[in-house]
């Protein structure tokens, strides 16, 4: 073995990774700065959510029981709200413990990665608990006959779909764009 050769190699690496390391310190600040308010609304709608999590259980349960509906169908209900607050805020560390300044590029997008993921689950979840149990809502108010209380149910889930897929496409939005800024730099680094 050569050991002028190994020292050579490794002042090399050390110089390179130095190197890499100040551009990404320089870039992720750039990024930080760009994508810094999104982040924050995005925090500030999962705790907003998370909030509103807290709170459904009581209120539903309170405003369904006039309808005359099953105590399992109740605690069904009350219980999505908090399997739901649950995901949000599981989510919500995720997001609250991206750190620009401490994390390397590799690491922010894997943790983006990791949001993108729950939020994925998130979604799976909310819709296999939410489809059965507003199924069984619209049958037990068409069986009341009452058209009213029926236009009522179909315009609060018009509503709650549209605000949820608003607050979701924004969301998403900001994730993707803030991962491919990240992607950028990584590439820009690996090519110098």
């Amino acid at each position: 073995m050569d050991i002028d050769r190994l020292k050579k190699d490794w002042k090399e690496i050390n110089v390179t990774a130095g190197a890499t390391r100040a551009v990404d310190t320089d870039d992720i600040a750039a990024v930080a700065s760009r994508h810094g308010s999104q982040l924050d609304y995005m925090k500030r709608r999962q705790v907003m959510m998370m909030i509103i999590c807290a709170i459904m259980p009581g209120v539903s349960v309170y405003s369904l029981e006039g309808l005359g509906l099953p105590s399992w169908y109740l605690a069904a209900f009350g219980g999505f709200f908090i399997v739901m607050g649950l995901l949000i805020f599981a989510t919500w560390l995720l997001s609250r413990s991206l750190n620009f300044t401490t994390m390397s590029v590799k690491q922010l997008i894997g943790q983006l990665v990791g949001i993108q993921r729950l939020r994925i689950a998130h979604k799976i979840v909310g819709m296999s608990l939410a489809i059965p149990l507003l199924v069984y809502l619209f049958i037990h108010v068409v069986g009341m006959n009452d058209r009213w209380m029926l236009g009522g149910c179909f315009g609060g889930l018009v509503a709650g779909i549209a605000v949820g897929y608003l607050a979701d496409r924004r969301i998403r939005h900001t994730i993707t764009r803030l991962k491919r800024s990240l992607i950028d730099i990584d590439d820009a680094a690996v090519a110098e």
